[in-house]
């Protein structure tokens, strides 16, 4: 192991150790450099208590760590964990515990033992589970917080290193488990391909070597993918406040080339969903926003949670459970004192009184909600999206809403999400956008739209 960013002098590190030769080896590594480099090392060994020989080697790498001097912290999980996805949530566990033994100790990095192997079976995981070619790279020698300085060594280099020092190690039985997917590619999938990479290149050319070259490829491509203009914007206007790169400008989705259209479409349903899409489905989403599919369509199903909405020149997702009610589902909530507010259940709404007329100036409330003066102190009103037949007045006539915002040249993406504060079929606001002229005269004991009494902010989230 030489001396780079991964460790520095001087460095205090988290190493964990779990007993096997690659994590005894790493420790061993950094034991031989700690005098020469002024490092600090220190064990973490995670003992999940799920097998027979646990405890045993928790015993092994403590007397190990006493031996070397170094010291060490033993971790075990409050509760005993079940077989549902053991792993994921093992993993999960001991980046947790990693990272809050990091801190405890203020270490600079928190390295691991992966080796060569082990990047071998995650390229060819990635493969298998239809990863994009461009994301293909396995891990990384430096992720964050985590740094693999062994990424480089083959694990039979590793073995010999301990057996040339007369180093024990701990095998963990459950690495031979042909029920694990990773197992199955050790064990038959990567042998195979060895010998077939060999066979078809007359031994010029070894499996390793293919894979280097497909993930510089990878890489590569990731950064030609990622030189490419953006088609996200933030959702403007919305609940009145923006949104970053919420949306897909569709018309800039449609000028790029198109690999970087499903690269982004791909992003965006990710970062907004967390959902990762398949091939299957991410072509389906592309032929749809690219209007590859009947005209009329507007929206998409990802889930059981989330659909895919175009509209106009807009694109986003919406989370809308599909055994769930329409978003019609209302609920009723006392915004605040002697304010009732009926609305979608999953927009949380609140209000507060406040002194003085409103102002002229605010526009509707902009990034505050909407302003309503001349309010009752008891009143009951709906904040809902528009429906058919909808009116509104501003200081010049009266006329139907949808004619209102295309007058307006409001967004066309954003007519149908612009909560409305209602009573009735009147609209008195707009959210965001416009209080209407002699709004308070809809509201049940208001006064007569002069500017003075009560006054009303009303603020509308998304839950």
């Amino acid at each position: 192991m030489r001396e780079h960013d991964i460790v520095r002098r001087g460095d205090v590190v988290v190493a964990c150790v779990s007993g096997g030769p690659d994590s005894v080896a790493l420790l061993h590594l950094l034991r031989e450099l700690s005098d020469e480099w002024n490092l600090a090392v220190h064990v973490l060994h995670c003992n999940h208590g799920k097998r027979s020989a646990s405890e045993e080697e928790e015993t092994f790498v403590v007397e190990m760590c006493e031996r070397l001097g170094v010291d060490v912290h033993v971790r075990r999980p409050e509760a005993p964990w079940g077989s549902s996805h053991f792993q994921e949530r093992a993993r999960e566990w001991r980046r947790k515990e990693a990272r809050a033994l990091a801190r405890d100790v203020d270490a600079r990095v928190i390295l691991q033992a992966h080796h060569w192997d082990d990047q071998v079976e995650t390229i060819l995981l990635k493969i298998l589970r239809g990863c994009h070619l461009s994301n293909i790279k396995g891990m990384m020698y430096v992720n964050g917080d985590v740094g693999r300085p062994l990424l480089d060594c083959r694990k039979d280099e590793l073995v010999r290193y301990l057996r040339a020092r007369g180093v024990d190690s701990r095998v963990d039985e459950s690495n031979d488990d042909a029920t694990f997917s990773r197992n199955k590619i050790r064990h038959e999938l990567v042998p195979l391909l060895r010998e077939l990479t060999t066979q078809q290149t007359n031994g010029t050319d070894t499996l390793d070597a293919r894979l280097k070259a497909m993930t510089r490829q990878s890489t590569q491509l990731r950064a030609s993918l990622d030189d490419r203009p953006k088609c996200f914007v933030g959702s403007e206007n919305v609940f009145g406040a923006a949104v970053n790169d919420a949306e897909i400008d569709v018309d800039a989705w449609l000028r790029l080339d198109e690999m970087a259209r499903e690269d982004q479409l791909r992003e965006h349903v990710e970062a907004t969903a967390g959902i990762r899409l398949g091939s299957a489905k991410l072509e389906m989403l592309s032929n749809f926003l690219s209007g590859g599919e009947k005209r009329g369509a507007r929206e998409r199903r990802l889930g059981k949670e989330h659909v895919f909405v175009r509209v106009g020149a807009r694109a986003w997702t919406e989370r809308r459970r599909a055994d769930a009610e329409s978003f019609d589902d209302v609920v009723v909530t006392r915004a605040c004192e002697g304010v009732d507010i009926t609305h979608p259940r999953r927009w949380t709404v609140t209000a507060s009184w406040e002194n003085g007329a409103r102002d002229e100036d605010d526009g509707g409330g902009g990034g505050g909600g909407a302003l309503l003066s001349d309010v009752p102190e008891a009143c009951a009103f709906e904040i809902r999206t528009r429906e058919r037949g909808d009116t509104f007045r501003d200081d010049r006539e009266e006329k139907l809403l949808k004619d209102w915002m295309r007058d307006r040249k409001y967004p066309s993406h954003l007519r149908d999400r612009t909560p409305l504060v209602c009573v009735g079929k009147d609209v008195l606001a707009v959210y965001g956008v416009a209080v209407g002229a002699n709004h308070a005269r809809f509201l049940p004991g208001g006064g007569g739209g002069g500017g003075g009494g009560n006054v009303l902010r009303v603020v509308v989230d998304r839950a």
